[in-house]
């Protein structure tokens, strides 16, 4: 049979009662239309009477149904809550039977609807919704590695990196975060005081170093500090972008900081601030040593002693008030593990003792 003959005695199927009842009337309307029907009984099952179960959860047009339901009720309890989502749109059926009193209308229904069965059940239950870390522009090499960490023992991390004040700010207005993984305690304080974070789920993970550094093959490294004597330099902006306030903090003590800050070239995170002097465009700069040390265009002249720091840098992780899950609890314990601490000193972080 060609598929156009399928299709247009399933039309009429579909459109009016079924005159194939037993084998009498069936054949009958063979030879009438010159239609093959292919039909199969419930009861070739093992199960007889109307409506059967196995026609209801075999049939094309039941699953259409539920395809239906899903996408017209958004957050439906069985298909979105239990679920985890909306059936994908490339699982819905494009063959739609018809369910007679005794069963199917074609010999391989029963196949095909086996197999769209056990992908509705399955699906959202395989997958959980990825667990979305904001985390400060420095810690976006260490993390992406983790995350790929994370994708292989099931926990998918969704990742947002920019300044710790802006994504700070971004919280406190209702950005979707489930963690919040800062560069400086004061923002982190922000939220806290905000009611913002789960308090016992706070601690201070990771540590880092300031460095001055220059473009590649342009300055010797510094046997001592020194006040340039020209050019530009580049650093987060000191107003709110944690490494250019430990940066500011550090040129104050060193008495340089008035005299400099006309020369400032300030960036909206860190990792602006490297790529200005990496392009040539700033002779100076004043990065975290994690970030320095993923470009191959840029020297390091001197490293800050945490001694002109009025506080040592701190990386404090949190997980955002009510968004604690299984998948996010998941995460925290996995960015908290040895295997994670070994991708984060790789880049050059520092490891920072728990407190028990």
């Amino acid at each position: 049979m060609n598929r156009k003959a399928d299709t247009q005695s399933r039309v009429r199927f579909f459109a009016k009662p079924n005159p194939c009842r037993d084998k009498t009337h069936r054949t009958a309307y063979e030879k009438r239309s010159g239609v093959q029907l292919h039909h199969r009984r419930a009861s070739d099952f093992g199960v007889v009477g109307w409506p059967s179960p196995v026609s209801l959860l075999a049939s094309h047009w039941w699953m259409g149904c539920w395809v239906a339901l899903s996408r017209l009720t958004s957050r439906f309890l069985l298909v979105d809550g239990l679920l985890g989502g909306p059936l994908p749109a490339h699982l819905l059926p494009f063959t739609w039977g018809w369910v007679d009193g005794w069963g199917l209308t074609t010999d391989y229904d029963m196949k095909n609807w086996l197999i769209y069965f056990f992908l509705f059940i399955l699906h959202g239950t395989t997958f959980a919704e990825p667990v979305t870390v904001y985390a400060a522009a420095s810690l976006t090499s260490a993390l992406q590695d983790v995350s790929k960490i994370a994708e292989q023992r099931g926990v998918a991390l969704r990742l947002s990196f920019a300044s710790s004040s802006i994504l700070a700010k971004q919280i406190a207005m209702g950005a979707p975060a489930d963690m919040y993984f800062s560069a400086n305690v004061k923002w982190m304080d922000f939220l806290a005081d905000e009611n913002l974070i789960e308090p016992d789920t706070r601690i201070d993970l990771l540590g880092n170093a300031l460095v001055v550094i220059a473009p590649k093959g342009e300055q010797k490294p510094w046997p001592e500090f020194r006040l340039p004597a020209s050019g530009t330099v580049a650093l987060g902006d000191p107003s709110h972008v944690p490494a250019g306030m430990y940066a500011r903090d550090a040129l104050k003590k060193l008495g340089w900081w008035d005299m400099l800050k006309n020369r400032m070239a300030p960036a909206m995170d860190v990792r602006g601030a490297l790529a200005l002097v990496a392009r040539g465009e700033c002779a100076l700069g004043i990065v975290y040593a994690t970030d320095a040390a993923i470009s191959a265009e840029i020297e390091i002249l001197a490293t800050l002693p945490d001694s002109l720091l009025n506080t040592s840098i701190a990386y404090p992780i949190a997980i955002v008030k009510d968004r604690r899950t299984p998948s996010v609890n998941a995460a925290m314990t996995l960015l908290q593990s040895a295997t994670a601490a070994a991708v984060f000193q790789r880049y050059g972080f520092r490891v920072l003792p728990i407190a028990e």
